[in-house]
């Protein structure tokens, strides 16, 4: 692109840009620009961007006209106009208006916009001086988003009061149900302050009736519970590693060949035949039965013991397996993963440690 007739109005380095952009061919494609100038171009009345394209990696022009999307800067985004004020560059100074001193017909007025896109705005109408009070209103009480320029183009970033964003039905429901986590979602700025009153409010009130009315039930497990585990352990304190290791894998051997026996002899079934055969069998309810059984803790010298309750957690792995090779390919024959091979040497490893001493004791 041509911009040998442009004037450079900007020269020097900002952060890099990132925008959606039309080429002349008609693609649009998504460039990260580091910045070297800005140029304007009288004759056509048209600014244009030049730098470094990051996606081409070479020097490039970028017609204004053909940027689809406001310019991204960091996490912030901003109107073109408004980008340019970030520069220094007040865009009215550069367009030329003389050419539209009679588009008013003699009625007081104000012209806006560049040549290919000129519009023309009767002061004296109603809604026109609303608007013009307003501006004048907010600029006499300070307002944050008063009209910093006539051009169309310059939006101000921050929300007004028309677009204060409201508290969709799914955040209200998280705030009552779970007003410890989504109560901190109001905080944003465009939500009002009623609704992280009632927000915070609703927090602070759950947490006032949670430390008011404890409950009994709860207060009832944590008194008897340590009781129950100190009475589960107490009745193995007088065994040995071995015999611990020993009486954990005679209680798991029943429910790990009934597995292993359904894995080998129905080799084509389905995710829900082997469901159906869990539950008539109760194999999860036997796996939770034996965890309940056996202490949780162990001494540090008890190493089978400790490798024996953890064939426990393999067995249920290869369930988990079993349900997902047949979920994934009905008919497709199960093949034994390796927790099937984790199971079988952790076992083979206790009975080489111990079998001197399960020897000794029968």
């Amino acid at each position: 692109m041509s911009v040998e007739n442009s004037t450079v109005v900007w020269q020097g380095s900002t952060k890099d840009i990132e925008f959606s952009y039309t080429d002349f061919k008609g693609n649009k494609t998504r460039r990260k620009v580091e910045v070297k100038k800005v140029l304007f171009d009288k004759e056509k009345q048209q600014f244009y961007i030049n730098g470094i394209c990051q996606e081409r990696n070479a020097e490039r022009d970028f017609k204004e006209d053909n940027i689809s999307t406001m310019i991204k800067v960091g996490s912030k985004r901003y109107y073109f106009t408004e980008w340019m004020w970030t520069l220094d560059i007040e865009v009215s100074d550069w367009l030329d208006h003389s050419d539209f001193d009679d588009q008013t017909d003699g009625e007081p007025g104000l012209i806006i916009g560049k040549q290919a896109e000129r519009t023309t705005i009767n002061l004296e109408d109603p809604e026109i001086q609303k608007l013009m009070k307003k501006v004048k209103d907010a600029g006499s009480e300070g307002d944050a988003n008063k009209l910093k320029s006539p051009w169309p183009d310059a939006q101000p970033i921050k929300r007004t009061s028309s677009e204060v964003r409201a508290v969709t039905p799914l955040l209200g429901i998280g705030i009552f149900v779970m007003p410890f986590i989504f109560s901190w979602f109001t905080l944003r700025k465009s939500h009002t302050t009623k609704a992280k009153v009632i927000a915070f409010g609703w927090l602070l009130l759950t947490l006032l009736i949670g430390f008011s009315n404890p409950s009994k039930n709860s207060n009832a497990n944590t008194i008897q519970e340590p009781a129950a585990r100190e009475q589960v352990s107490s009745a193995f304190d007088g065994l040995s590693d071995c015999q611990l290791a020993g009486s954990i894998l005679v209680d798991l051997k029943p429910i790990s060949d009934s597995l292993i026996n359904y894995a080998n002899n129905n080799r084509a079934s389905t995710a829900e035949h082997f469901n159906h055969w869990k539950k008539s069998s109760g194999f999860d309810l036997k796996r939770e039965a034996l965890t309940k059984k056996y202490p949780t803790q162990y001494r540090l010298d008890m190493v089978q013991s400790k490798a024996a309750i953890g064939l426990e957690f393999r067995l249920g792995q290869l369930s988990r397996d079993i349900h997902s090779q047949l979920r994934k390919s009905p008919s497709q024959p199960y093949k034994l993963t390796n927790q099937y091979h984790f199971l079988m040497d952790g076992w083979k490893a206790i009975g080489n440690a111990c079998s001197e001493e399960w020897e000794l004791s029968r």
